[in-house]
């Protein structure tokens, strides 16, 4: 039929096009599942998607009985490590602030909880302790140890919230659960200055804590 021979071609090079970009080669085969009706979500890169020839996607799982779901915003905070590692990306802190925030606002812990170091810090960003404090309560509030340990700290100094060695006790004893070593250390010192009643408090806290959804989270 007029015009395969050319479209042949056309296909091989996009073809060949994503099989040289590794993250990418499982969806070859997804496509293939898709095909015979199965269901797939997967998740994908932003700089691999830029890649890829133009409609790359749609062409790829053309034919597809069932719809995939691309994951983009799951990435944001891969992205955000790049920058302020400078690994595969040049180094640049506001770029890190950028993406790690993308996906702290769609309740992703991990990335709250770095936003919430760039803002203890400065890096990236003017030096907030109130607004870090936020970031780290909302990873926390998620079950993320490394929060919950920063957290902690912020109670115990008085930086970004008010002091409250009952509080920062109770952040430390739900991140020292997960192994969290520093916690384990930070919760043995302050342990010492609380009274009995204090402990009892936080530690009935802690046995009654029930993390947040990552829905929940994006909105506290």
């Amino acid at each position: 039929m007029p015009g395969q021979g050319g479209s042949k071609p056309r296909f091989a090079a996009f073809f060949r096009q994503l099989t040289s970009l590794k993250p990418l080669n499982q969806l070859i085969n997804a496509s293939h599942h898709l095909r015979q009706g199965g269901a797939v979500r997967q998740r994908l890169h932003p700089l691999h998607i830029a890649r890829l020839p133009s409609n790359g996607i749609q062409r790829l799982f053309h034919g597809a009985q069932r719809p995939v779901q691309l994951d983009l915003a799951g990435t944001h905070g891969g992205d955000g490590r790049m920058y302020y590692n400078g690994q595969g990306l040049p180094k640049d802190d506001q770029q890190a602030v950028a993406w790690y925030r993308k996906a702290a606002e769609q309740g992703h812990a991990l990335e709250q909880y770095l936003l919430g170091n760039m803002y203890a810090f400065g890096n990236g960003v003017p030096k907030d302790e109130q607004e870090a404090a936020a970031w780290y309560r909302k990873a926390a509030e998620q079950g993320d140890d490394g929060a919950q340990n920063s957290l902690g700290k912020m109670y115990d100094n008085g930086r970004g919230v008010p002091k409250d060695a009952q509080s920062a006790y109770f952040w430390w004893l739900l991140a020292s659960a997960q192994g969290n070593q520093r916690a384990v250390k930070n919760r043995d010192l302050v342990e010492r200055s609380l009274s009995l009643g204090q402990r009892a408090a936080a530690q009935t806290d802690a046995r009654d804590w029930i993390p947040t959804t990552p829905a929940q989270s994006s909105k506290l």
